[in-house]
């Protein structure tokens, strides 16, 4: 994972909420908060850094619902910034289809190795698959549900099928636009 990933979830979307117990826990599964982040992340790091986030940041929250908002999280944090609010105003010229296909460039700005497929059911469902090494498959309902919200889409559901070994399908559904 690429180090905007980290700065993103650890600087922007919980900005002033990081416990000394959860920079610790970071520190020693490879992320150190306290120097420059480093270029790229080995993603077993990654994955480690959202358990330790769903459980030191959302406590309070089942583990479901904690990736949940993380995913939501990441998203809105990463546009806050210069390329993200570009990339939200062209996704919103492009429409939650279009935006959807081109989900496997939009899933590279954060890594180098994740791509996805789409399957249109219907104007307004498809299905997306990815494949994911996040084995909590509700942080990327959380993920592509603010992604659509952020570009104007209504009613938007994302539904996680079973998780496979490489990956995992979504379904997602959304109102036309009146």
């Amino acid at each position: 994972m690429f180090g905007q990933s980290v700065e993103a979830l650890f600087f922007r979307a919980f900005t002033g909420e990081l416990p000394r117990t959860c920079r610790e826990r970071l520190r020693r599964v490879g992320i150190d908060l306290e120097r420059p982040l480093l270029p790229a992340y080995p993603i077993d790091v990654w994955l480690a850094a959202l358990d330790i986030a769903a459980e030191e940041l959302l406590p309070e929250l089942s583990r479901e619902s904690a990736y949940r908002e993380i995913g939501r999280r990441v998203v809105k944090a990463y546009t806050s910034t210069l390329l993200g609010r570009a990339g939200l105003l062209l996704n919103g010229v492009l429409g939650p289809r279009r935006m959807l296909e081109r989900m496997s460039q939009t899933l590279r700005l954060s890594n180098n190795f994740m791509e996805a497929r789409l399957r249109h059911l219907g104007p307004t469902d498809v299905e997306l698959w990815v494949n994911t090494r996040v084995r909590v498959p509700s942080y990327y309902e959380g993920y592509f549900g603010c992604m659509l919200e952020l570009v104007g889409t209504k009613n938007v559901q994302v539904l996680a099928g079973p998780l496979e070994p490489d990956g995992c399908t979504y379904r997602i559904r959304w109102d036309a636009p009146e």
